[in-house]
């Protein structure tokens, strides 16, 4: 059975929407015993949250169960240089530039490289995975929900 890891758009759509929210509530309950999270989502969920109530809710709603179940990581060296290789590629079919000013293909790179090497499979409205995974060999990613 996959183990999955959520994209922080799927996040972002559910805070947004009631429907997209009783969508992630099903999954969850579901698998989330084979549910992981990303330090780096939790970084741009993070990032988000402007108010401190914004952040008490992620801390007490997203972040804390993940955290006491020892269910999140972070990418390691080997994700990094795994990360890098993929943007060069993308640079050299101008798909990537380094010097564009908001480019979340890199951290989408890295995250990528990340599941690849804990063998999860990213669940994400991102577009932007069909790209790197021409690159990446053995990612797995998939739209929501499975």
């Amino acid at each position: 059975m996959p183990k999955y890891v959520l994209d922080t758009n799927v996040y972002i759509d559910a805070f947004r929407s009631p429907e997209k929210a009783e969508e992630l509530k099903k999954f969850l309950t579901k698998h989330l015993p084979l549910t992981y999270l990303s330090a780096l989502v939790t970084m741009e969920l993070r990032t988000g949250a402007r108010t401190k109530e914004q952040a008490e809710t992620l801390e007490d709603e997203v972040f804390g169960p993940f955290e006491k179940r020892r269910r999140i990581f972070v990418p390691s060296a080997k994700a990094f240089k795994e990360a890098g290789r993929v943007l060069a590629a993308l640079a050299r079919e101008h798909l990537f530039d380094l010097r564009a000013p908001n480019n979340s293909l890199i951290r989408d790179s890295l995250l990528a490289a990340s599941c690849r090497e804990q063998g999860l499979m990213l669940v994400t409205n991102d577009r932007d995975y069909q790209a790197i995974k021409r690159h990446l060999k053995a990612f797995r990613f998939l739209r929501p929900w499975p």
